[in-house]
């Protein structure tokens, strides 16, 4: 059967194929970065250091535990350098909290280099994203995302990285949204890459959607009903597809970092781990 496959369960049209085994990058002592190598890694050297600059060592696999805090901000502001190694984020879920749904409050460093497979947004939050606000450089980055909803529409915003984009910098990014178990529809407010965007300093380049059958509306959630900034970031390469197949037919993928990303008929690969295949 055609379909987008889940952990060996079929939920739209394409396949999530199981967790590879990776070894882990070859630590270098002389690099400046601290090494993450774990998910207890991950929660203390973040929080300790927001200004320091991170190098991801393997995969991480947080078992549906929390990305961030519990009920908050894991960094409040973030200044330094997360740099994923192509490495993959497996099976996290955003923290809860009304106004603390992030794990970034602000980011105005570099993230970049990074992979999510089955991030999971929680059924009871406002502004949801991995980044509350974006006023640095996020590159680089993929993201599996599940949207849960609970079936009251609130005030806020929800999307896979960064629920507002400030005045920084998001490009060669990709989405693949899907719904949650039991849900029919995403709600008003989801944006496929950005929930909202400051519309004279936001930058979104080079980013795309897959958006498969969530009835997500547009690039930016709450600025839906203004085709202003879905237009600048239509201009600066950003798209929304329906399908995979889509997205290879209507996308320029040339300014994607090839040591990173691959493109296949039937596939993508990140970080030299396949991602999403289309059965």
């Amino acid at each position: 059967t055609s379909g987008l496959y889940f952990y060996g369960k079929l939920v739209l049209e394409c396949e999530v194929p199981e967790t590879p085994v990776v070894p882990e990058t070859p630590v270098d002592p002389d690099d400046g970065y601290t090494y993450i190598h774990n998910v207890e890694e991950w929660y203390t050297l973040l929080a300790a250091n927001p200004s320091g600059l991170f190098k991801l060592a393997n995969d991480l696999y947080f078992e549906n535990a929390t990305l961030g805090a519990s009920g908050g901000y894991l960094v409040d502001t973030f200044s330094g350098e997360l740099n994923g190694n192509g490495h993959i984020i497996y099976d996290a879920t955003l923290p809860g909290g009304w106004s603390k749904s992030n794990v970034i409050k602000i980011n105005s460093g570099t993230i970049h280099n990074l992979g999510f497979i089955n991030l999971q947004s929680n059924k009871m939050l406002t502004n949801v994203a991995f980044v509350n606000e974006n006023n640095g450089l996020m590159e680089n980055i993929y993201v599996d995302f599940v949207l849960n909803y609970d079936g009251v529409v609130r005030e806020g915003t929800q999307a896979p990285l960064v629920a507002y984009s400030g005045s920084g910098l998001m490009q060669n990014c990709i989405t693949n949204i899907r719904l949650g178990e039991g849900m029919e529809a995403a709600h008003p407010y989801v944006g496929s890459l950005v929930g909202r965007a400051n519309k004279w300093a936001s930058q979104v380049k080079n980013s795309h959607a897959i958006v498969n059958d969530t009835g997500i509306e547009d690039i930016s959630g709450t600025d839906a009903a203004d085709g202003s900034v879905t237009n600048q970031f239509k201009a600066a390469g950003c798209a929304q597809h329906l399908t995979y197949a889509d997205l290879l037919a209507d996308a320029d993928l040339t300014m994607f970092d090839t040591t990173i990303w691959s493109f296949g008929e039937n596939s993508i690969s990140f970080g030299g781990k396949v991602v999403l295949t289309v059965a």
